[in-house]
């Protein structure tokens, strides 16, 4: 599945194949593209090949089909590969990988000594002010929380003005509170200094929360890219649908124009035949508990969350039938209680074959 931007792209695969052991590609002709200005998430579970992907245009590997190009330039193709050194892109590690025995000051220096020392002072000092680290400039790395490392290590990447920063799961080893606080800060650094960003997570949350698109990929293949609405709301594949947030599919069949599930339908797409199997994907959201109701369900599994309650519904005259449903009301809920459940009057996503759906890390 291609995509490309409106703006003119800063980076692009084209076609792109890589594979470590022949007859096992790693990467099944990727085609992507990333504007100027625009941070792009690689997202997907284990083995997916969005680590190799961004591999490849830092230069540490070759690719067997297709071309890499940054900012015009091709930089890959098979048989040639620009070195990493001349690729003038920045990158950011899961650790912060800071030099332990320089400043942070020094640190963020490293890749411009080349320039003066007032031109080096000058674009220091902005970007710590940038990453909110004025006045730690003198500090040693350890003395400094894992979040100020971090940011320490993005101000280095962003100290040559590169054409693209490239960030592989940069929060992987902090915890969850620092994780959501700091990629939504890191995406204002990014934004403030107009920079290209191509991000690697199996986070869904971090690459929403930073992202302005988000590529799912599985198999080494696109799945879809989209901004984080459009994934939640219109996934092109099941396997989009099945990997981002929770949901279940329900077997229908495609009676008289609609999908019929038997507890409900939902009109068919015009090129559906009459008596295709398609298989309708519900989010929790999307049942709702109603006073009264057509459908008549008892509560068979709960999952208190706080604010919000899980739970598993099987519907008295179709008994096969479980349903996933989102509790937001202040009522409390006992197992084994009848309610009734309203279904989604907008069409749910449906699909002709469900394929494979891989659960999430």
């Amino acid at each position: 599945m291609a995509s490309e931007t409106t703006e003119a792209p800063m980076l692009v695969w084209r076609g792109v194949c890589h594979h470590y052991t022949p007859g096992k590609p790693i990467l099944r002709e990727l085609d992507l593209s990333v504007a100027a200005g625009e941070i792009l998430c690689l997202l997907g579970p284990s083995g997916c090949g969005k680590t190799t992907a961004l591999r490849t245009v830092a230069g540490f590997e070759p690719i067997t089909a297709g071309e890499i190009t940054l900012d015009g330039t091709v930089v890959s193709r098979p048989g040639m590969v620009t070195p990493p050194e001349q690729r003038d892109v920045g990158l950011v590690f899961q650790e912060a990988a800071l030099f332990p025995h320089l400043s942070i000051a020094e640190n963020i220096a490293f890749g411009i000594w080349r320039r003066p020392k007032a031109e080096q002072a000058q674009r220091v000092g902005a970007l710590l002010a940038m990453v909110a680290l004025e006045g730690h400039g003198s500090k040693l790395p350890h003395q400094l929380s894992g979040g100020q490392r971090q940011r320490a290590a993005l101000a280095r990447a962003m100290a040559p003005s590169p054409r693209v920063i490239l960030l592989d799961e940069p929060f992987s080893a902090l915890d969850a509170d620092l994780r959501r606080s700091l990629s939504r800060e890191v995406r204002r650094i990014l934004k403030d200094g107009g920079v290209t960003a191509v991000l690697v997570t199996h986070d869904q949350q971090e690459a929403f929360a930073m992202a302005d698109r988000t590529a799912l990929l599985h198999n080494g293949r696109l799945e879809q890219v989209a901004g984080a609405r459009e994934l939640y709301q219109q996934p092109a594949t099941p396997f989009v649908a099945g990997f981002i947030g929770e949901g279940a599919f329900y077997p229908a069949t495609v009676r008289k124009g609609n999908c019929d599930t038997g507890f409900h339908q939902w009109p068919a797409r015009d090129d559906w035949a009459e008596g295709d199997a398609v298989q309708v994907f519900l989010r929790p959201e999307a049942v709702r508990i109603a006073r009264e109701g057509s459908l008549e369900a008892e509560v068979v599994e709960l999952d208190y969350r706080g604010g919000v309650s899980f739970l598993r519904a099987r519907l008295r005259e179709w008994p096969e039938v479980v349903l996933d449903v989102r509790d937001t009301g202040r009522g409390h809920r006992e197992l084994g209680e009848k309610i009734h459940l309203h279904m989604p009057e907008e069409t749910p996503p449906v699909f002709k074959h469900r394929g494979e759906v891989e659960t999430k890390p």
